[in-house]
Order: C-alpha cells, then structure tokens, then sequence
C-alpha cells in the first residue's frame, strides 16, 4: 500500500491506536454481545469438527469479532485459524491496556495492516468462513466481491453485519455530525492548532478558549445533544485551569487531543457516507452475487430486543 492509501486510512489508524475494541463504544463497553455475539457464536458452530478450519475477518480494525471467534474455538476446543486484515493499521496490543484476560486470545489470531480487501495476499480457496461487521461495505464492492469470492472455499460462507438505513445508529450519528459541526464552527480546535504552532500566545487561548467553552457547554444541554460537547467542554476547563507551565508540559497530549477529535469528526463522515449510500441503493451487495456467491439469509439485527444494530447477511461459495 502506499503512503497516500495509508494516509487516507490513518483516522482509522488512531482510532485503533487508542485501544478501542469496536467501532460503538459508547454502545459496548468491551466486545459485542447480546444479539450481536449470538449471531456470531452460529457462524463459528458451523466450523465445528474441522480439523483444519481457517477464517479470514475483514476490515477487522482491532479485532472483535476474530476475539469472538477465538474464545468460541478455546470454549469448544476447536482448532481454527484465524487471520485478520484491514486497509488502516490495527493495533491488538493498545487492548491489554484497555481489556483484561485478552493477551491470550490475541495470541490466537494473526494480524495483517494494510491489507484493503480488493487485493487480498491469500491464494485461492483459502477460507472456510470469512466474516466482517461493518466493514465490506466500506470498500469498493465491485473489486472487493470477487477477491472475497476467490479466496472463499467451495461451500464456505461470508458471513456480515452491515449498516442499516433505518438502524438506530444512524439517528446516534446525525446527531453527533451536529455536534461536531457546532465544534467545528466554535473555534476551539482551530485555537488549539494556532497555539500549537506558536501563532498563539499562551494568554491569548486562555482568554479565547473561556467564551467558546460556555458556548459549548450551552449547546451541550440542548435536547438531543450528543456527549460530545459536553466532554470536549470539560476537557478545554480542565486545559484552561492549569498553569502555562502545566499546558507546556502537555503540549503533544493536547495536540494529541485535538488530532482525535479531527478523526472522529473523518470516520463519522465516513459512516454516515456509507449509510447514505445503503439508504439509496437497495441494491449495493448485489457485487457479492455477480461474483459467484449464493445469498443464504438477510436479517434484522436488533440488540437487547430493540436497538436495532442493521443487518445480519449470509453467502456461500456454490460447491462446484
């Protein structure tokens, strides 16, 4: 890949260096459970008794659906190989910060950065399941299907959770895209930059910052209001609070800061684009079936009974 491809990536990149499991966290605290998991675990039963399984997860980010389907394999004693690629640059290892009894379970999968499922580096018919959440619907489906098509096995199933139109999710972030319009046109990271550079006397953001934090915090209290504002506001109190020393001294964790809110603001875009395009295009998957594979089932996803996470999608390789 190269550096333009990564860079064009590298929102992913960060978020996955700051140790966060799933592309939800404010819906899942560790890993997918419930519904979600449960859809999983009969995906990876029907690997059962093979003494030779492999899977491949795409656009895996850190893994959670590969660590799902390593604690099924060491629940049920199943040998399976489990590879795990994505086009941005995962990083397991920011987990056993963040995760407890994980180490193991990484142990189990093989990670690949870089990897853009419309080139993948396996032969063909490789895998018996391939899996993704919120992923393959990322990609360029009319290159992506016959590589995921190709290095299926005859009889093997990808297996998705996609987005959804009229998933819950979708209201959760139409909701933040407002906020992070009203902090874009706060100011606030565009202050913070200029102090960063040195355009920007340290009495100068303290004297700035004050209006556009009260500003924040009013729009955060307005119904509807995501989280967003409200934590980006205290977080900028607690920076203005401290000594001109103090600021100094954390000067790359305040850049580091504003750089994650820069790519949180790039993969809500990037999730909602996708949406939009699901939204208007009843028929976006319709690449996998021209590649080959035989659609098995589409489902509703709803989580605890009600939240409703998308669509559960099977497909099978014919076996001849």
């Amino acid at each position: 890949m190269t550096d333009a491809s990564k860079s064009a990536y590298s929102h992913w990149s960060d978020y996955w260096a700051s140790g966060a499991l799933t592309s939800l966290p404010q819906d899942f605290a560790g890993n997918y459970d419930g519904e979600v998991e449960q859809f999983w675990r009969q995906c990876f039963s029907r690997l059962s008794g093979r003494s030779d399984a492999r899977m491949l997860d795409v656009c895996t980010g850190n893994g959670p659906i590969a660590l799902l389907a390593a604690r099924w394999a060491e629940e049920a004693g199943q040998a399976l190989s489990i590879m795990a690629v994505d086009a941005a640059t995962p990083n397991p290892g920011a987990l056993i910060r963040t995760a407890r009894g994980i180490q193991d379970l990484l142990g189990r999968i093989d990670f690949i950065a870089s990897t853009p499922i419309e080139a993948l580096p396996f032969d063909e018919a490789e895998f018996d399941l391939i899996t993704s959440q919120y992923g393959i619907e990322y990609s360029d489906l009319s290159r992506s299907a016959p590589e995921l098509a190709r290095v299926l096995k005859p009889g093997g199933e990808l297996a998705v959770v996609t987005h959804g139109a009229d998933s819950d999710m979708v209201e959760t972030m139409a909701r933040e895209a407002e906020d992070y319009a009203l902090l874009r046109n706060s100011g606030a990271l565009r202050l913070l930059g200029s102090w960063e550079s040195g355009q920007l006397a340290d009495p100068d953001l303290v004297r700035r910052l004050e209006p556009v934090i009260r500003r924040l915090f009013e729009a955060a209290r307005r119904p509807g209001a995501s989280p967003l504002l409200a934590q980006v506001g205290q977080s900028l109190l607690g920076l203005i609070r401290i000594s001109a020393a103090e600021r100094r001294a954390q000067k790359s964790a305040i850049s580091g800061f504003r750089r994650q809110l820069l790519a949180g603001q790039a993969r809500l875009e990037d999730m909602l684009r996708v949406n939009r395009m699901i939204a208007e295009s009843d028929d976006w998957a319709d690449a996998l079936e021209a590649a080959g594979l035989e659609p098995v089932e589409t489902a509703e996803l709803m989580y605890r009974g009600k939240h409703r996470m998308g669509r559960s999608r099977i497909w099978r390789r014919p076996l001849a």
